[in-house]
């Protein structure tokens, strides 16, 4: 399903993104963050994905041994895509 481009919701995600975990957007949507950020929703409306022009967290999920499944944003580890930097500019965060 294509995402939606959403430039007129902000979701906020704290000072330093702590709570970037629990934020929920409209669904399969781009949608603004804070300064230069736009993250990305799954079907759920749940962030999975965050972007700026240095750098995509995503939602990676850490199983523990007694079952409990943790979720956190975690850095890429790869550079940020000519799509991602396309993403940035439709949102207004690139020129």
């Amino acid at each position: 399903m294509p995402k939606e481009y959403r430039p007129e919701i902000v979701l906020a995600g704290g000072p330093s993104g702590q709570f970037v975990r629990g934020l929920k957007g409209p669904p399969n949507s781009y949608v603004r963050g804070g300064g230069d950020r736009v993250f990305e929703t799954d079907a759920e409306g749940k962030v999975i994905r965050d972007i700026t022009p240095q750098r995509v967290k995503v939602r990676r999920q850490n199983p523990s041994p007694s079952g409990v499944v943790f979720e956190e944003m975690e850095k890429s580890g790869s550079p940020v895509s000519a799509e991602d930097l396309v993403i940035l500019r439709r949102m207004g965060v690139l020129r």
